[in-house]
């Protein structure tokens, strides 16, 4: 029978699609006949770049095509949509080819070869990933459309007896394609294996690969497993699932239909990823009923319902055998042909092809932009949506950023092939005119209207763009930045832009909210972000009339942000005032604050934007701006925040800070509420726990009066006491608690839609989450706006630069400006430890603060917050280096405090203090003993004989600055004065007492004053720091070690005795041992070690080294280490004479247990591992115990919370050089102290600065 080849794409009405080359190698193969090879050319759509094969079945003109690449729902889709262009008429897509099948398919067993037909598509991986586990989406709004009339036809037949003729077909024709072609014979060499879920493939037998050891579902696997057959890796047959049907095959002499592929009906599950989990197949198959697992479906569907018919090649787990693929992909082929002998289509008109061949209408109000440049990477995007049928996509990003510009060359472009309208969604009346418009374009017979209402206008023109036969459209949806304009229950929204197959809408809005509620689709909104730099410098070259050099415009973009209205702002104004302005110019006005206002704030002509609309970067944001104020207040506010930070690097734990801090949960220490207790210490800077042990020990007499007296002031407004004489403890200074209730007015008030205060609120824990959601929504607000946008960093946003000189200016113009900087300062000085990392100030928090170091506070609350950040700033820079930038703020910083503060205020001290040890680090020792005396001479006038603290770590300071210069007399005064002071005042038990007592020791050693210093090493090394002041305690150690070697140097007669007595008590009483790891064998032992050798006692030297090495290892715990018997092992050798290469192995175990990822080493971690070192050391294993110690150093040294500066990674260090000199010498030396005096000394001069300057008691004084 002859066949009429068809004249074009609109006769054919089937679609085979196939994802792999096998697959439409197979489906070729059983084709009655191809056109194309009869000479047939049919032309596709424009735009079409699929490749098609024209070919017939049986009575039906199919069309066969591959997805290019590689399989996946996405590919699918963009084929599906260009072959319902080029073929208008298809009726019915097969969807042919292979899949991995479910073991059983309700009560019938699947085997390899069997071929599946789709009842119905579940997208199984479509859903969200909860911290319980993933949920499918599965409401009717999420899940597919149902299949067509044709699809459900065919299913309804074979439900009933046809069903067996269909298999006999399928085994018919699957014969005649073996016998031409034995490619696609049954795999008889290649087994059935189907091996139970749980079992994975995986390395068996290979003692090299760690996969073998993997035991849980999720662990991985090494790529060379997943790459070999079941044989090759050693998957066991032990572990084989029996089935019935693969036996019978496998007989002696099995019958020819054990040979025949099954048909199976039922769920088909559709996923980006292809499915290797025995364990996840079952899981899923058990909940959605699934019987096989394909990757293309779901992407056709979109846009062609489509039958999915393909032979199961594997069981969709991890043992793949690609060997039954051909005779699978051959099975499905065999059954689409044998299906479409069944087929008969319903009668149809080729409507397409009598479509009306109308002229395109046009009504878009714009010209096209001459100067316009592309983006060639929207274009492209815009180009691949628009094939999709009835799509809506949005173009989102920032006022000014480009949208409208690129949706008006998009209309220009389509002109000639699509109707193009467009609609001016700024207003519910913009869009209703925007209707009208359209309406009288296509002649929709307004006249006979006149008295319609706007509605129907609207049904008239969605009648219209809803009928396909009036051909393909685009609509443009401008400026479609509020979705209350068509209103939640508004009937028209469902009419308002048809999704019909011939249609496309484009977007265009400043916020993703109302762009992602009309498109649908996430995914079809692409966020417009700003220009890269060539293409912004080849769009100012472009619009200015004289052009510009490379260099200089590239400087202008970039100051501009690469923003497309601010580059055509500036191109207008160079060319209004040319040849007076030229880039140069205008780069110099704009980094001006003065011409930054000016420039921006700039309007021109431009004839693409609407009438009245700003065509000025400020009035476009300020639009913006005032639209989020409007709906929703809140969401100002914190754009109004963030607009204080950085804008590359703004921390959300910052801004949460201002959203989530209730005044009334802030500490509220204040003088009035707490009259009797603050009457009874020391408020200018002792914390609350130094608060309650020294509570007993000052004299309440007369201080409530006193207190009374002082409290009379405002001291918040920076009103001062009548007195400073009668003052228990000098001035009193407003705590940071206090700061933020004096600010909470000015603060919290702000707050839209807050109704929280502090007073009597039992709802904490429900406000704090009331108050995180609604961070989090006004955050979504202005990411939805391209205000903010998150970086690469977790919890680190960023803004454009000009977004945030518009806001400032925004806020400046409203009068606001002052009111939300003070805020800034507060939130920052409240979140001030989350600018810490491993306990130090980070660089970074001077980039928030730097474009506030150069005003000047407006009154001294305000300069308590200003001056607290910049403190922390400048240790920052201290830290990192930068002396130049440190010094210009420490001066900053004077001139501050001397302004605001008074003379014997913390803050005062602490910079004076501080300016005074520069001064003595740079050898300015005259200006650094005037600077201290000139605090020493304020606290006597303010304070009188009772000194701030501060004031008294100043003194300490210089005194030490005296000792080292040789004028240990003067330092000992200075010295014993404080500490009579605070033993008197504090007691003898606090840090801070603790802490001089052991400055004294130096002092008294460099006197020669050895046994009155031994007597308090002694009292000191009694103490019981348990709860005490870390950072103080490690500063007291640091001096009792550095004194103590000190007298190891001194003439053996004067310190033989009294260190041999320490030694004795050390040994006696040996808690403290713990307390200097960073020796070898203590301080003490190490000292008297060194008198013994200078007098020739070696012998006894040797004995007290090992005594107290001994003593220092048995101590110091070895932490837990991988595998448990590791340590043991390698100190069971001995004296290590076994096998080197053993303990070679040993000692590496040992120094890769430092970089496990399941280890956070911390100090005693680190001490332990070192007490390893010192035991090899007592064994003679000297080399190992310098390897392992230096393996520890370099280990700290490259880890972020330490470094190589570190004081405990020199500490460390001091133990490394100790083991190495006596690996060197095989004795102590005798002359020296191996180095550790003098590192300690240089360690205990940068604590000393810390410690001294009160910064702790800063630290503890702010809020959070």
């Amino acid at each position: 029978m002859g066949y009429k080849r068809p004249e074009s794409c609109e006769e054919f009405h089937v679609a085979i699609v196939c994802a792999l080359p096998l697959e439409f190698n197979a489906v070729l193969s059983v084709l009655d006949q191809t056109w194309d090879d009869d000479g047939l050319e049919l032309r596709k759509s424009a735009g079409d770049l699929n490749q098609y094969v024209n070919g017939r079945i049986g009575k039906h003109n199919v069309v066969l095509t591959l997805l290019p690449d590689r399989m996946g729902k996405v590919n699918a889709a963009v084929v599906a949509s260009d072959l319902r262009h080029s073929y208008p008429n298809l009726r019915l897509t097969l969807l042919v080819g292979i899949c991995g099948g479910v073991p059983m398919a309700g009560n019938d067993e699947v085997v390899l070869g069997d071929v599946v037909i789709s009842r119905s598509l579940v997208q199984y991986d479509f859903g969200r990933q909860y911290p319980d586990g993933f949920r499918r989406k599965d409401s009717s709004k999420d899940n597919l459309a149902k299949p067509n009339h044709e699809i459900l036809a065919i299913l309804a037949m074979l439900d009933t007896d046809r069903k067996e003729l269909l298999s006999q077909k399928t085994v018919s024709f699957l014969q005649d394609l073996q016998q031409r072609k034995p490619r696609y014979a049954f795999p008889r060499a290649s087994p059935d294996r189907l091996f139970r879920s749980e079992y994975r493939h995986k390395h068996r037998g290979s003692p090299e690969c760690e996969c073998r050891n993997r035991a849980s579902e999720t662990d991985p696997v090494c790529e060379e497993a997943m790459g070999k057959s079941c044989e090759e890796v050693g998957c066991e047959d032990s572990f084989l699932v029996r089935r019935r049907r693969v036996e019978q095959r496998e007989g002696p002499e099995p019958p020819p239909a054990a040979f025949h592929p099954a048909i199976h009906i039922g769920p088909v599950g559709s996923g980006d990823t292809v499915m290797k989990s025995g364990v996840g197949r079952d899981k899923i198959a058990e909940q959605e009923g699934i019987i096989a697992f394909e990757m293309e479906a779901a992407g056709i569907w979109e846009h062609l319902s489509c039958l999915v018919v393909k032979g199961v090649c594997d069981y969709a787990d991890s043992h793949k055998n690609k060997k039954w693929q051909d005779y699978a992909a051959a099975t499905a082929a065999s059954t689409a042909k044998a299906i479409l002998t069944l087929y008969t289509p319903a009668v149809t008109t080729t409507a397409v092809a009598h479509r009306r061949r109308l002229t395109p209408k046009w009504a878009v109000p714009f010209p096209p932009d001459p100067d316009f440049v592309d983006r060639p990477d929207i274009s492209a995007w815009l180009q691949e949506k628009s094939r999709l049928p009835g799509a809506r996509v949005a173009l989102v990003g920032l006022g000014g950023i480009g949208k409208s510009q690129l949706a008006i060359q998009y209309a220009y472009h389509v002109r000639k092939d699509s109707h193009v309208f467009w609609l001016n969604a700024t207003s519910r009346s913009t869009l209703e005119e925007s209707y009208r418009a359209i309406a009288r374009r296509l002649g929709l017979g307004l006249e006979a209207h006149k008295e319609s209402k706007d509605d129907d206008i609207t049904y008239l023109v969605s009648d219209w763009l809803g009928d396909e036969e009036n051909g393909r459209w685009t609509v443009v949806l401008d400026n479609f930045d509020d979705y209350s304009i068509l209103g939640d229950d508004d009937p028209r929204f469902l009419r308002l832009l048809p999704q019909t197959s011939n249609g496309f809408t484009l977007i265009t809005s400043r916020t993703s909210h109302a762009a992602e509620k009309l498109v649908g689709n996430p995914k079809n909104v692409y966020q417009v972000a700003a220009m890269t730099e060539d293409v912004a410098l080849k769009l100012l070259q472009t619009k200015l009339k004289d052009g510009c050099g490379d260099e200089e415009g590239r400087e202008a973009v970039r100051l501009l942000d690469c923003l497309p209205l601010a580059i055509s702002q500036a191109a207008a104004y160079i060319n209004r005032r040319s040849p007076r302005v030229r880039v140069e110019e205008y780069v110099d006005m704009l980094r001006s604050k003065d011409g930054q206002e000016v420039l921006l704030g700039w309007e021109y002509d431009d004839g693409r934007r609407y009438g009245g609309a700003s065509t000025s970067v400020l009035g476009t944001w300020t639009f913006t701006l005032e639209q989020i104020r409007k709906e929703r207040p809140s969401a100002a506010d914190l754009l109004s925040l963030m607009s204080f930070f950085n804008p590359q690097s703004i921390p959300d734990w910052a801004l949460r800070a201002w959203f989530e801090l209730d005044p009334g949960q802030l500490p509220s220490l204040t003088l009035r509420d707490t009259l009797s207790e603050h009457a009874s210490t020391f408020l200018s800077s002792i914390s609350p726990k130094r608060r309650r042990e020294m509570h007993r020990l000052v004299p309440q007499d007369q201080a409530v009066q006193i207190w009374s007296r002082w409290v009379s002031a405002d001291l918040t407004k920076g009103g001062k006491p009548a007195s400073t004489k009668e003052t228990p403890t000098g001035p009193w200074k407003p705590r940071f608690s206090d700061l933020t209730k004096a600010v909470a007015k000015d603060w919290w008030p702000s707050k839209s839609g807050s109704s929280r205060g502090g007073d009597g609120d039992n709802n904490t824990t429900s406000d704090a989450a009331v108050a995180g959601e609604q961070f989090e929504q006004d955050l979504d607000t202005l990411v939805g706006y391209s205000l903010a946008m998150p970086t690469a960093s977790k919890g680190v946003f960023k803004m454009h630069p000009l977004i945030r000189y518009c806001t400032q200016t925004w806020l400046a113009r409203t009068k606001s400006f002052d009111t939300w900087k003070r805020r800034f300062l507060l939130a920052a000085v409240m979140r001030i430890d989350s600018f810490k990392a491993h306990g130090r100030i980070q660089p970074g928090l001077a980039a928030h603060f730097n474009p506030l170091a150069e005003e000047e506070p407006r009154d001294m609350l305000e300069a308590k917050l200003w001056f607290y950040l910049a403190w922390a700033v400048y240790h920052s820079w201290k830290e990192i280096g930068a002396r130049s930038l440190a010094t210009t703020l420490l001066d900053k910083l004077v001139a501050i405090a001397t302004k605001f503060f008074w003379p014997v205020d913390i803050s005062t001290v602490m910079v004076m203090d501080e300016r005074a040890r520069v001064y003595s680090k740079n050898g300015e020792y005259d200006m650094a003993e005037k600077t201290w005396k000139e605090i020493s001479r304020l606290s006597e006038k303010y304070a009188g004989d009772h000194y701030v603290p501060a004031v008294q770590d100043s003194r300490l300071a210089c005194a030490r600055m005296l000792l080292a210069r040789g004028r240990a007399a003067e330092a000992e005064e200075i010295v014993r004065d404080i500490v009579d002071f605070r033993v008197r005042v504090y007691g003898p038990q606090l840090e801070e007492t603790l802490a001089s007592l052991g400055t004294h020791t130096e002092v008294l050693t460099a006197l020669g004053k050895f046994q009155e210093a031994g007597s308090i090493i002694r009292d000191l090394l009694r103490q019981d720091w348990t709860g005490k002041d870390s950072f103080l305690h490690s500063y007291t150690i640091n001096i009792i070690a550095f004194t103590v070697l000190e007298m190891g140097k001194a003439p053996a007669k004067q310190v033989e005795d009294l260190l041999r007595e320490l030694t004795d008590f050390v040994e006696h009483d040996p808690r403290s041992c713990t307390w200097f790891p960073f020796t070898l064998s203590g301080p003490i032992h190490e000292a008297f070690i060194r008198c013994l050798w200078k007098q020739g006692k070696k012998d006894e030297a040797r004995s007290v080294r090992i005594r107290g090495t001994e003593l220092m290892a048995r101590l110091i715990t070895v932490p837990q280490l991988h595998p448990p018997t590791l340590v043991d092992s390698l100190l069971d050798d001995g004296d290590g004479d076994g096998d080197v290469e053993s303990r070679g192995r040993l000692l590496q175990g040992i120094i890769e247990n430092l970089y496990r990822e399941d280890v956070k080493p911390d100090d005693n971690f680190y001490w332990g591992i070192g007490n390893i070192g010192r035991r090899l050391y007592l064994q003679g294993r000297y080399e190992e115990a310098g390897k392992l110690l230096e393996a520890i150093v370099a280990h700290m040294t490259s880890n972020p919370a330490y470094g190589g500066t570190h004081t405990m990674t020199s500490r460390m260090r001091i133990l490394w050089n100790s083991v190495v000199d006596d690996e060197e010498s095989g004795d102590p030396p005798a002359d020296t102290d191996g180095g550790e005096g003098e590192e300690l000394h240089d360690i205990n001069k940068e604590q000393s600065r810390s410690s001294d300057s009160s910064t702790e008691t800063l630290v503890e004084a702010s809020p959070g």
